[in-house]
């Protein structure tokens, strides 16, 4: 079994018992520039850096080839929003992080009562560029929630009875004012 390209859980793989193969693959990568109106002689066009990349595939599915087309689009469709790394021959392929964004599904064979034989499955997939978060424990403790002495950080309700070092132990600064 050879293994052509892979994404999350998905693979494309050439077996002799079934065909699975990409047909064509591509990917873009485009500055994101902001056209600039003034005409006090600057340059008419500014770069803000990178749009996220793009990435698609196309891949045939066939019962010929030991797919069921509607089953493996129904896979797809199941995996819209999730993210991984694309691989391509065992190697990383396009950004670090990946978002599959769109599924289409375009039948190119259908027999006489209705069943798809073959099809053409198109995937796009996008950069994933969002920051990380904190997780939604923190933001409930500062956003939906009023701080008691339980919840604050460094509380302790048995601190009055806390036996003290002797190592720890020294004169307060109004101890030793009072004193001299």
């Amino acid at each position: 079994m050879s293994i052509q390209a892979s994404w999350l859980d998905k693979t494309w793989t050439i077996d002799i018992n079934a065909l699975h193969g990409i047909e064509s693959i591509s990917l873009k990568k485009e500055l994101d520039i902001e056209e600039n109106d003034s005409k006090d002689g600057q340059n008419p066009t500014n770069t803000k850096g990178y749009k996220p990349q793009g990435l698609s595939t196309t891949h045939k599915v066939a019962f010929i080839a030991g797919t069921n087309p509607r089953q493996e689009y129904a896979a797809w469709q199941e995996r819209v929003g999730k993210r991984s790394g694309f691989y391509l021959n065992g190697t990383q392929f396009g950004p670090t992080v990946l978002i599959l964004d769109k599924v289409e599904f375009k039948a190119n064979q259908i027999s006489n009562t209705g069943q798809i034989l073959a099809g053409e499955i198109t995937l796009t997939f996008s950069e994933d560029v969002a920051k990380a978060q904190a997780p939604a424990a923190a933001v409930e403790l500062y956003f939906g929630d009023i701080a008691q002495p339980e919840t604050t950080p460094g509380y302790n309700p048995n601190a009055a009875s806390v036996v003290q070092s002797a190592y720890a132990i020294r004169p307060s600064a109004s101890e030793t004012t009072a004193k001299s």
